[in-house]
């Protein structure tokens, strides 16, 4: 369903123009309306798309998110082997990064910052793998950015706090 609701998000821009030409088109022959009356459609129209980007978006995001939350508690409980950028670390707390994970929030700091060092983290259990790239921000250490690259979400998801990643080596 994720990669459903991505796709359309995707195509959204012409889904909307294909509903707009129609309703110019049906205004045009079918309404006999002051011009007054189709300002107020079309200020209304552009309203309702605002409100449909922003609600698909924040579907999106929360799905995403209780997919990371879900499969990060399930790992906890179970035990699951971590690679990070395709590696074992030895001095990595599988247990507090899990549990960082699985308190990702969707709160984004505006501190006017950027994601730098990238981080590829691998959790792979019995019956799935999830595969989560975390970008250490520019101005605070401690906080990451979170994308899932499985679904090619062009967006950044959430932000999470921990320390478990501070002396291991990223992808520059």
């Amino acid at each position: 369903m994720i990669e459903f609701l991505i796709e359309v998000r995707e195509n959204l821009l012409f889904i909307y123009l294909a509903i707009f030409f129609i309703g110019l088109l049906g205004i045009a022959f079918f309404s006999d309306s002051k011009p007054k009356n189709n300002t107020l459609f079309g200020i209304a129209f552009i309203v309702f798309m605002v409100f449909m980007i922003i609600g698909l978006n924040m579907i999106i995001s929360t799905s995403l998110r209780n997919e990371i939350i879900e499969k990060s508690e399930f790992a906890l409980k179970n035990d699951s082997k971590i690679l990070i950028n395709g590696k074992e670390e030895k001095n990595l707390n599988n247990k507090e990064l899990l549990t960082d994970l699985s308190n990702v929030n969707s709160f984004y700091f505006n501190n006017h910052s950027h994601p730098e060092t990238k981080y590829l983290v691998s959790i792979i259990s019995k019956n799935d793998t999830l595969n989560i790239q975390l970008e250490r921000d520019f101005n605070n250490a401690e906080k990451y950015w979170v994308f899932l690259p499985k679904y090619n979400y062009e967006m950044e998801l959430d932000i999470m706090k921990t320390e478990t990643l501070n002396n291991i080596k990223g992808i520059d």
